[in-house]
């Protein structure tokens, strides 16, 4: 294999991992932000605004 090859693979594999790592991350984000005021509005609310 020739060495500019391994390199742009490496350079591949990073980045798809930091893709990857970026896109859960801000899932886990939103997800957490959200969580506090989903509860909070579902205890609050009645059904018949869900």
């Amino acid at each position: 294999m020739s060495f500019e090859l391994e390199v742009l693979q490496k350079a591949v594999s990073y980045f798809f991992r930091f893709h990857l790592l970026l896109r859960f991350g801000s899932l886990l984000v939103i997800s957490i932000s959200l969580l506090p005021t989903n509860t909070s509005s579902v205890l609050i609310a009645p059904p018949h605004f869900l």
